[in-house]
């Protein structure tokens, strides 16, 4: 007769193996009767609904003379299933998957190397067959040679994923911790990230999608088109080439893309699109980055932390501005959109800055009939810039300046100071007096007062703006 299972759990389980197990043998052929064959091994564990993690020996049985296959290692008969392969893992004979559902694991606080080509499709020559997800988890590292004789969805929860020189493709990448490192990942669907990084190149057709409240950081030059789109979180970039190939968007939908690191100064050229939740472009100190594409949506745009974010075209989103750190440059016309916009430090990116600035002649920078309500910050106008027909507000709370450089000009702005800020004319007067500004006020800047003049319109003393 046959031999019997080492383990059989039809009925689902954990196994944790870390000793033998083994598939039993086979019985003897009737003694000079070609009738009676030698029974066949048997499966060295077989059940549904399992997860087996192994660190030490799993293997099928064989005939007892020898001459019929050895038996299945694994098989799963039904259910949802994994196998976790930990350092130490000795598997004898084929492991067969019950459906694609089934994830096969590299895992462990120890890792490894493991050859991909051992997995393949069901029914094929792979030592392990069928499986439709390939996991690495625990906080070893698992080095990767071949490629898999099927394609399989791809997650990385833990530790790291090294690909070395290998160019693999997936279904699907997920990522919710850790780190997938080296190589060439492609897929046609989605990378889905939350938490972790991606120092590997990521290719395909697919697009990038970051959620979750975690930090994921691209370290590669990756090639994906299929646009990025960060819906939580913070996705933390070094240049435009993290983002992929430029023809794909990048939509901000309540996360922030991050820049630091070098080069200093770098421009995204690509679209831009801020969802109803919005976007935050969380500039590092010493960093510039500049918006060279169109910037869409009907969400707001955020600027935080204390470098610098320069846009130089004119964009077309409808959610406002938040100017919450650092320094924001509209370098043209219509360059902040539609809707109001703030100036007031949040404290964790420095004081805040917007800076209307033009070096154009023939095309002024004009900040049109913006709605712009300075706090703890400073609204500026320089170069050939104007104020056009902006509203603008010192808020009472704020200890915010509005400051006209030399060669700009308020032209017909409304100016409206509630007592907690500072309006100063550098250089020359306005050619034009804003229409809220008291007389007396326009006299004295018109009187061939010195260059800077500081004009305070309130009833009281006005609280020192912090140094």
């Amino acid at each position: 007769g046959g031999g019997g299972g080492g383990i059989v759990m039809p009925g689902g389980g954990t196994i944790d193996n870390s000793g033998t197990v083994q598939g039993g043998t086979g019985g003897a052929s009737g003694y000079g009767d070609p009738r009676y064959r030698a029974g066949s091994g048997g499966i060295g564990i077989a059940g549904a609904g399992l997860t087996v993690t192994n660190s030490g020996t799993i293997a099928g049985g064989f005939s007892i003379d020898g001459n019929g296959p050895q038996a299945h290692a694994i098989q799963f008969t039904g259910g949802v299933n994994t196998l976790e392969l930990h350092a130490g893992s000795v598997v004898s004979g084929t492991v067969e998957a019950f459906s694609a559902a089934d994830t096969f694991g590299l895992g462990g606080s120890v890792g490894g190397s493991f050859d991909l080509s051992q997995l393949g499709a069901a029914g094929s020559s792979a030592q392990y067959q069928g499986f439709g997800i390939l996991e690495k988890s625990g906080t070893g590292t698992w080095t990767i040679s071949g490629t898999p004789g099927t394609v399989m969805a791809w997650s990385v929860t833990q530790g790291i994923l090294d690909l070395g020189a290998t160019t693999q493709t997936a279904t699907s990448f997920t990522l919710t911790g850790g780190e997938l490192r080296n190589g060439t990942l492609s897929t046609a669907g989605s990378f889905a990230l939350s938490n972790g990084t991606v120092s590997a190149l990521l290719g395909g057709t697919g697009s990038l999608v970051k959620s979750g409240t975690g930090t994921v950081v691209l370290t590669g030059t990756n090639t994906y088109s299929g646009g990025t789109f960060v819906n939580g979180g913070t996705l933390r970039i070094g240049g435009d080439w993290a983002l992929g190939d430029v023809s794909g968007a990048l939509t901000l939908n309540g996360g922030a893309l991050q820049v630091t690191g070098n080069p200093v100064s770098f421009t995204l050229e690509r679209q831009i699109i801020l969802g109803a939740n919005g976007g935050t472009f969380d500039v590092g100190a010493g960093k510039n980055l500049i918006l060279d594409g169109v910037v869409s949506g009907d969400g707001q745009l955020a600027k935080t932390s204390s470098g610098t974010l320069t846009l130089t075209g004119a964009n077309s989103y409808s959610g406002g501005t938040a100017v919450r750190g650092g320094s924001l440059v509209a370098a043209a016309t219509g360059a902040l959109g539609d809707g109001p916009v703030t100036i007031n430090s949040n404290g964790s990116g420095g004081w805040a800055r917007l800076y209307f600035s033009g070096n154009d002649a023939a095309y002024p920078v004009s900040a049109q009939d913006l709605s712009i309500t300075v706090g703890r910050g400073d609204l500026n106008f320089q170069g050939n810039a104007t104020a056009g027909a902006a509203t603008i507000v010192l808020a009472q709370d704020g200890y915010g300046g509005l400051n006209f450089g030399t060669g700009t000009d308020a032209g017909t702005a409304s100016i409206t100071n509630q007592g907690g800020g500072f309006v100063a004319f550098t250089g020359q007067a306005p050619p034009t007096r804003p229409s809220s500004m008291t007389a007396w006020a326009y006299r004295i800047i018109s009187a061939g007062r010195p260059s800077t003049t500081i004009i305070r319109a309130m009833n009281f003393p006005p609280p020192e703006k912090p140094r």
